[in-house]
């Protein structure tokens, strides 16, 4: 019988796998290189201190933690100048992808800065990074997710980073579905699942000298889907969703601080174009000047035809995939809970064209109707919340307390 225990306990002992350690010379790409091929699944390549400029895109095709030395201690400059980003994640993995611990700065590169792609089979998980710079002109893309629509059976996490951009028309993490967006039209809503993309407890800076900003944190594009909660947004909108075919489907965006600091102006909180989803238990703190209300955006181009939703004997129902729609155009509202501006202010919905070739001439809110497409004031029915923080983070990074200042009595911001 004794022998019986200490074989089964052998048996045990042997069947546990411990990780794999490879660090690397130094940062430059060949070294890390070099520890990366040497790794294999579950095990750790580690990047160290240094300064270092890569100049190509480097594919994690492994599942395994990319782990630099920490935030301004591991430097990395990216010159690669690649759509794939200095780092490309998930392709062809299974289990999950880490990255975490560096700061990467834009270079002479005018490629993206990390490029994710979501699939049936890998967990990514995004963590302790700074991101500083203006990446991809025009769009400033520091990271890009694709495949985030119904097919996605694991989660994209991005969580504790510091993302510092210049470019006041920054689009900083773009979230996008399939190559047309159609299949997530035709998927369930499903608000709680974890399995699509999360990103939390970040912080998102538009820098520079004080100004009119449209920078956006997230950017919701070919039916994508994603949870945005418990951030920290400075001198931008709170979140956007892209129009027409090319729209977001569905999202939950609650409990995050936007911070609109002295002499900044900010000309939307939100602009809602498309899809489905719930904002709740967000604050605005305003020392600068941004509008009373969240914005829904009537863009008047059909999903389904790309033309305008114009037809001869006045305007229909509804437009297809216009805000407040899901499912196969059905019928699925907007809600709105418990936002607010520090000052006491209540943030509701509210109604304006978008500006394009099919909106002049029509009342937008003929198409979008309260209590029909949009509800204020009024909780998701049945919505429960998700697991928060989400169970794949790795690190046990204490919530950060948003910093939303005080108020003095003539209304600034102390």
């Amino acid at each position: 019988m004794r022998a019986f225990i200490i074989n089964i306990l052998v048996f045990f002992v042997s069947a546990i796998v411990y990780a794999d350690i490879h660090t690397a010379d130094t940062c430059s790409r060949a070294d890390v290189l070099t520890a990366y091929t040497a790794a294999s699944d579950g095990d750790v390549v580690e990047i160290p201190e240094g300064e270092c400029t890569w100049t190509s895109s480097f594919a994690v095709g492994k599942s395994l933690t990319m782990q630099g030395a920490g935030i301004d201690v591991t430097i990395l400059t990216d010159d690669a100048a690649s759509i794939n980003g200095i780092f490309n994640l998930g392709s062809n993995t299974a289990g999950k992808v880490r990255l975490t611990g560096m700061t990467i700065l834009k270079g002479t590169g005018n490629g993206i800065g990390i490029r994710m792609t979501a699939n049936k089979s890998a967990t990514i998980e995004v963590d302790n990074i700074k991101l500083d710079g203006d990446w991809y002109p025009g769009s400033n893309n520091h990271m890009k997710i694709f495949g985030a629509d119904e097919g996605a059976a694991f989660p994209i996490v991005i969580h504790n980073n510091e993302i510092i951009v210049d470019n006041s028309a920054s689009e900083i993490i773009l979230i996008i579905g399939d190559s047309n967006g159609v299949p997530s039209w035709g998927a369930p809503t499903d608000l709680e699942t974890l399995t699509q993309v999360y990103i939390e407890d970040n912080t998102f800076t538009m820098s520079g000298a004080p100004r009119s900003s449209s920078g956006k944190p997230i950017h919701l594009g070919f039916g994508g889907r994603a949870v945005f909660r418990h951030n920290t947004v400075y001198n931008m909108y709170l979140f956007d969703i892209h129009d027409g075919s090319e729209g977001g489907r569905h999202f939950v965006v609650n409990d995050n601080a936007l911070i609109i600091e002295s002499g900044w102006s900010v000309d939307v909180a939100t602009a809602i174009r498309n899809g489905t989803g719930y904002l709740y238990n967000n604050v605005i703190t305003e020392q600068g000047t941004i509008p009373d209300s969240l914005q829904i955006k009537f863009y008047a181009l059909e999903q389904s035809t790309s033309g305008c939703c114009t037809p001869s004997g006045g305007p229909p129902e509804f437009c297809s995939s216009q805000p407040g729609r899901g499912e196969d155009d059905a019928l699925e509202p907007l809600y709105e809970y418990n936002n607010t501006k520090f000052s006491g202010t209540d943030m509701d919905f509210s109604v304006s064209n978008w500006v394009g070739d099919c909106e002049p001439d029509l009342d937008p809110n003929t198409y979008l109707i309260e209590n029909r497409d949009y509800y204020n004031d009024t909780q998701w029915p049945g919505y429960v919340e998700a697991e928060y923080p989400h169970p794949s983070r790795t690190s046990e990074d204490s919530i950060p307390t948003h910093n939303l200042g005080t108020f003095s009595g003539s209304g600034s911001i102390q």
